[in-house]
């Protein structure tokens, strides 16, 4: 049976070499623990800064593309504004080649109309001449008419005196002859004369008076027929010239009532041609305005397809992009403090064996916790790689609204 001085040995032989177990799992877990840290840090910080170059890629990259993409937009815009600026330079020269059109038959209407009043007014003037013409005519014709009455009556007058005056002449020149012959036979009778001698000179007186009557008939029946035929032709160139007179009068009456009613249709026709241009004046202006509203429609159409065109590039166009920050660098990962064992304590004779030392460190478990916190941080960068992955494959789509404007736009 062992002595006490030997178990003491042999518990102080053991406790030695379970110490210098100890020791040597200290001093391997300390050296692992150490490679684990260093290798971690050093993977960590390689996937931080791979981390940040790609992010500042993904910044480039994205910031090229939205710097494209407002090109684009630019672009867009311009051609929007000069489409629409075209639309409108067009829609302007039509409305003017309507409004120009418009007027140019406004002006046709005027000179027509003008041209109408002036040859409804110069002929009014032509038919008034005509009128005053007819009107002097008629005076003329009537003063004529007085005066061929006046002259009718005074040759008529002057005939019956004529006439008269040769009667009376012959009378006194037959009165004469018969006192000539009365003194002739009362002076043969004085004479004292008988016989053949007295009746020879009776008979003369009784002759020379026959002969003076023979001739005072003869005067009167010569005056009488001239008068007759005098007269006669006086009354029948009256009655030519009172037919005369009836007819230019009553022509004097048929070219006032015809110069009347040329003026009457005159009037008439200018009135209708009145109405006529007040009412295509009314067209036209009626045709400029619904120029004008037309015009004023096709340009807020233009105004609503200019608006409409930009909210679609708007709508297209990429937001700036827009990253997390930078992640900050990775903390170093510490070495793990193990807890150096101690030397054991001697026993000596006599003296009662310590309790059992704790268990010791696992080396491999340490080092798979070290690599599996790497680990977790390697995945937690990969989340901004992926943001801006996704962000990037969207900008395939940032010009794809400029497309459609020369469609719309035509």
């Amino acid at each position: 049976m062992p002595s006490k001085k030997e178990k003491a040995a042999y518990q102080n032989t053991l406790a030695a070499n379970q110490y210098k177990d100890r020791l040597n799992d200290y001093n391997a877990a300390v050296a692992n623990d150490k490679t684990a840290v260093d290798l971690a840090n050093k993977q960590r910080d390689d996937q931080w800064n791979q981390q940040n170059a790609l992010r500042q890629l993904q910044i480039e990259t994205a910031a090229e593309v939205y710097e494209k993409d407002n090109q684009v937009y630019e672009q867009g815009l311009k051609f929007v504004d000069r489409a629409y600026d075209n639309a409108v330079t067009q829609e302007e020269l039509a409305l003017d080649q309507k409004l120009m059109e418009l007027m140019y038959s406004s002006d046709d209407l005027d000179r027509a109309f003008t041209r109408d009043s002036l040859g409804a007014a110069y002929k009014t003037k032509e038919l008034d001449f005509m009128l005053q013409q007819t009107q002097l005519d008629s005076q003329l014709l009537n003063i004529q008419n007085e005066r061929t009455q006046a002259n009718y009556a005074a040759d008529m007058t002057e005939q019956s005196l004529g006439i008269s005056a040769k009667a009376a002449e012959a009378r006194l020149s037959v009165f004469e002859s018969t006192l000539e012959g009365q003194a002739a036979e009362g002076a043969a009778a004085a004479s004292g004369r008988r016989g053949k001698t007295a009746t020879k000179a009776k008979a003369a007186a009784v002759t020379a008076a026959s002969i003076d009557q023979g001739k005072l008939t003869d005067a009167l029946q010569r005056a009488t027929f001239s008068f007759n035929n005098v007269t006669t032709k006086l009354t029948s160139n009256k009655a030519a010239d009172d037919k005369t007179y009836a007819k230019n009068k009553e022509k004097n009456k048929l070219t006032k009532q015809s110069i009347s009613n040329q003026k009457e249709e005159i009037q008439t026709m200018l009135g209708l041609t009145a109405e006529q241009y007040e009412s295509d004046t009314e067209k036209l202006g009626q045709m400029m305005l619904d120029q004008e509203a037309q015009f004023e429609n096709a340009i807020r159409s233009l105004d609503n397809k200019k608006f409409n065109s930009k909210s679609q590039l708007y709508a297209a166009k990429l937001l700036p992009p827009k990253f997390p920050d930078a992640a900050p660098r990775p903390s170093k990962i510490e070495y793990t403090n193990f807890a150096k064992p101690s030397p054991p304590q001697h026993v000596k004779r006599g003296m009662i064996a310590g309790s059992p030392s704790a268990s010791r460190p696992s080396s491999t478990a340490t080092v798979l916790g070290i690599l599996g916190t790497g680990l977790t941080f390697a995945g937690a960068a990969a989340g901004p790689l992926g943001w801006g992955a996704g962000w990037a494959m969207g900008l395939t789509g940032a010009g794809k609204a400029a497309g459609g404007l020369s469609q719309l736009w035509g």
